[in-house]
């Protein structure tokens, strides 16, 4: 196991061939409660026998699917997240880190984009459903209070209406927080 390969989920962002070798990138898997980083895992295997083979892998997942590493001396296992795998022996295997570049960036704030419309529809339909119960809860109320009017103030009817009230209202404060 290499401590320069981290162990979580990695995104391919590019895979290009340049003759024999292969040239990839990663970015750490990111999401909303995940500290930012900025740092790409390049990953040069020169010298390869099989690099269209390799190519169509990860190309396969490029962008959206998990990959696991796992590098011992110049061969790099790589495991797709629903469970394929990769082993690629190269003459010389080269890992660096490096920045995001612009694509990459410009692919994240587009993701980072997506996920703040998605929360923003589930925002708009939970405030409609809490507007949905409030509004029904207020003609229980409404209700509940025109039966009481008509029994005795100190009458048992009336005071289990009164109780009644004063849950709904207490349903009504806990939307209210």
């Amino acid at each position: 196991m290499d401590s320069d390969i981290p162990q979580e989920d990695l995104y391919v962002t590019q895979c290009e061939q340049v003759g024999s070798a292969l040239e990839l990138r990663f970015v750490l898997d990111f999401h909303p409660d995940s500290p930012p980083n900025d740092q790409v895992l390049q990953i040069t295997l020169a010298g390869l026998d099989n690099v269209p083979t390799c190519v169509d892998f990860f190309r396969d997942l490029l962008h959206n699917k998990p990959i696991y590493l796992q590098r011992e001396g110049n061969r790099l296992t790589a495991t797709a997240g629903h469970g394929t795998s990769l082993s690629m022996q190269a003459t010389t295997l080269t890992i660096r880190h490096d920045r995001l570049n612009r694509q990459e960036l410009l692919r994240q704030v587009a993701l980072i984009h997506d996920w703040y419309l998605a929360a923003n529809r589930g925002l708009v339909k939970s405030s409609a459903r809490i507007s949905a119960v409030r509004t029904l809860i207020s003609e229980s109320i409404r209700r509940t209070d025109l039966k009481a009017s008509g029994h005795d103030r100190d009458g048992l009817v009336s005071v289990l209406y009164a109780q009644q009230v004063h849950t709904l209202n207490r349903i009504l404060r806990l939307l209210d927080e």
